[in-house]
């Protein structure tokens, strides 16, 4: 059966917020930058890798600074993803029978060498005097980062002075700025959709994991936890962004417990509600790392612990009498 759009849907796809959509059906090939989303395709000449194909957020609005072609919504879901024209506009206009590509490779790119490797910033040569000092200001001691440091999964980078938050397999590196005015830069560097930073310390057997936002969450939760002696038994893992539902399903699919410790707005409660089938915890705040800086006490702690033992069913109801979602920013 022939299938069509309306002039109505072929005028909201074409305006339709392009970041919002790859955000929701594509999370994992993408990376927020500032105010843009850059595609993340390892499969591009290097020359082209730091600057990509970017979209401005909030906007119906592309751009290839490799080819230097520019378009709207609907050119990009058929330029760049292949779609068909009809289920382009069908799906950006939010007909949900529209052909989805949710599990969509970027086509390769042609290039002069078979392939390009993922390169992850130097680590400094240097004192990590920046490192200790941003985080030991979130509030995290200064053992700890040496700690994680030692570990191999931190360190300071070379250039800019970020903060590297790498896996032991060396396929996943989360970077944040160490600047202490303004919103901080945070960016990814992964070989696959699906990977994660993670740590366990210890050497009790583990059954829990506790999925976080970013790195520095995980971090602040389990020195939360380790005030009530729970963090010995758990892996705590940083997603780099909440919307990376691949990485989620990655994770469901090891022999452990999963616990959603995910932020306390929006984006974490579509989150929860996307994967029902995990206990969830929430922070009092906005993150971990603000309950951590507040101090926020045992009976939360209290309160957070009963909670990952509500099954998805009844915890709104819990948490709608423990605490008021934080404001939205």
């Amino acid at each position: 059966m022939a299938r069509h759009f309306t002039k109505e849907q072929s005028a909201l796809a074409r305006n339709a917020d392009l970041s919002a959509f790859l955000l929701r059906t594509d999370p994992g090939h993408y990376v927020k930058e500032g105010k843009t989303l850059r595609l993340i395709d390892p499969t591009r000449p290097k020359r082209h890798q730091g600057t990509s194909i970017c979209i401005k957020m909030g906007t119906n609005w592309w751009h290839d600074f490799a080819t230097g072609e520019t378009g709207n919504s609907v050119s990009y879901l058929t330029e760049k993803m292949g779609y068909g024209l009809v289920d382009a506009i069908l799906a950006l206009s939010g007909d949900n029978t529209a052909y989805q590509r949710a599990n969509y490779d970027p086509p390769p790119v042609k290039t002069d060498s078979p392939s390009v490797p993922v390169l992850f910033p130097a680590p400094t040569d240097k004192q990590a005097k920046q490192m200790y000092a941003y985080l030991c200001s979130r509030g995290i001691p200064a053992d700890m980062v040496t700690t994680l440091h030692k570990a191999g999964l931190l360190y300071q980078s070379m250039e800019h002075n970020n903060l590297v938050f790498i896996n032991k397999e060396k396929d996943f590196a989360e970077i944040r700025g160490t600047f202490t005015y303004g919103k901080p830069f945070h960016g990814v560097v992964k070989k696959q959709p699906d990977r994660f930073w993670y740590f366990g310390l210890g050497d009790n057997p583990k059954t829990k994991v506790y999925v976080c936002e970013s790195a520095i969450d995980a971090v602040s939760l389990y020195l939360l936890l380790q005030k009530e002696g729970k963090e010995k038994e758990a892996y705590f893992v940083s997603l780099a962004g909440v919307a990376n539902q691949k990485t989620i399903d990655r994770i469901k699919r090891n022999p452990y417990e999963v616990i959603l410790a995910v932020d306390n707005d929006r984006a974490g409660q579509e989150c929860r509600d996307r994967n029902p089938d995990c206990k969830a915890i929430i922070p009092i705040h906005k993150d971990w790392n603000e309950d951590l800086l507040k101090d926020a006490g045992n009976h939360i702690l209290d309160s957070l612990i009963q909670a990952a033992e509500k099954t998805a069913a009844d915890r709104d109801e819990y948490f709608t009498s423990v605490a008021k979602p934080a404001p939205e920013r």
